[in-house]
């Protein structure tokens, strides 16, 4: 019986004249129309009752905190301070576990970050933000040879290069491909010693540093960023802890200092 083909059903649509009606209405969305009407005339005739019945004299505490808006709609509101400390505590809870959980993932985008920097590139950069007088000694035969020394000549290496202490490439390993951070800065043919090749080198090096120091620059702000959300935590465990039972006293109260944090401690209970 399923197997043989039968005639298609199509829905009749609306009549051309009526056309500006729209869709033309069938059973099933006339009885969600009509549901839905008769839910709403339930509802006022609810109301209406409740009006008709209403004690003009009724009276509650809790409308002395109330307001209302359009003299019907009763919205009680409460302060901040109203709430209890139990309350408070759990707020307080929230908030804690919400930094814990920025915290974390401020950590492990800095070991993502760590991760693509060697530990003597830190150090580099460490150094550079405090700078310290570093010494390369070359010895050489007679005056006419230390006025005619370059470094760059003598370690066979780019301009931008000659102040590194460590990976000093020279000029035949930048002909070589460069990969960092899964981009291809570099790839150069033959040395044919035109200024073009040199400046292919010094372009790619660049670019190289600037990617380089981006990353350092995104790694400080992120390091500052675990102080400052390590700070507010103790900060919100301390008001967490002041509400908890048990009788404590400050012991730096007597301090100069305006922002040195308070410091408390905890009566020691016996424990049964």
């Amino acid at each position: 019986r399923n197997l043989l083909k039968r005639r298609e059903h199509k829905e009749r649509s609306q009549p051309k004249h009526r056309a500006r009606y729209g869709l033309l209405e069938k059973k099933k969305d006339y009885k969600l129309r009509a549901q839905d009407y008769h839910r709403k005339e339930d509802k006022l005739k609810k109301l209406k009752v409740q009006a008709a019945l209403r004690n003009p004299d009724e009276f509650y505490f809790k409308m002395i905190n109330s307001t209302t808006t359009g003299g019907a709609d009763h919205m009680t509101y409460r302060p901040p301070e109203d709430l209890t400390t139990e309350e408070l505590r759990v707020l307080r809870t929230q908030d804690i576990g919400y930094l814990y959980s920025a915290l974390q993932k401020e950590k492990k985008e800095i070991e993502k970050l760590q991760a693509q920097l060697s530990v003597q590139q830190m150090e580099e950069h460490e150094d550079e933000e405090t700078p310290k007088v570093n010494k390369h000694i070359v010895f050489v035969d007679d005056e006419e040879e230390l006025e005619s020394f370059s470094a760059t000549e003598y370690f066979n290496t780019p301009d931008e290069l000659v102040g590194r202490r460590h990976n000093r490439l020279t000029k035949e390993q930048l002909k070589e491909p460069v990969i960092i951070a899964g981009e291809h800065l570099l790839k150069l043919d033959e040395d044919d010693g035109t200024e073009d090749t040199t400046k292919a080198q010094r372009k790619a090096f660049r670019k190289l540093q600037k990617l380089q120091q981006k990353k350092f620059l995104e790694l400080k702000e992120r390091k500052q960023r675990v102080k400052k959300i390590q700070t507010l935590i103790e900060e919100k465990q301390l008001e967490k802890n002041l509400e908890s039972k048990g009788e404590k006293t400050r012991v730096n109260n007597d301090s100069d200092e305006e922002d040195e944090r308070p410091i408390y401690k905890w009566k020691a209970i016996r424990q049964k």
